[in-house]
């Protein structure tokens, strides 16, 4: 059974100036890019996590390549997404479901995590 995970994504005003100051290259900075290869998120290109979604994403992803578990990620701010938490009862995110049981906000997230027996 799959690590489900929902969150929250959104797109973020940048004028090209913004941009320009804020650019860095993988070379000069690799540490600024290593979040960012991990294959679940790849249709997230461009899109931006609140502080708590983001930890909550990184956490399950690093436990999901540990354990061996595939990870589906939910962006509510999709229809089709967003439809799905509803049908679960999920109104804020980061909320995961593990082995059927929801884990709702970035406490109880890291508190099952660590526990470590519900993977």
């Amino acid at each position: 059974m799959p690590i489900e995970i929902f969150v929250h994504s959104f797109s973020a005003y940048m004028d090209v100036e913004t941009c320009r100051d804020m650019v860095q290259h993988p070379m000069c900075a690799p540490e600024a890019t290593e979040g960012l290869v991990h294959e679940a998120l790849i249709n997230f290109k461009g899109r931006l996590f609140s502080q708590e979604d983001s930890l909550a994403l990184e956490r399950v992803l690093d436990i999901a390549d540990k354990t061996g578990k595939s990870v589906k990620i939910y962006d509510v701010s999709r229809v089709t997404d967003n439809f799905r938490a509803l049908r679960h009862g999920i109104f804020k995110t980061p909320t995961v479901m593990i082995n059927g049981k929801r884990y709702d906000g970035l406490k109880d997230i890291l508190r099952a995590i660590s526990a470590g027996s519900n993977l």
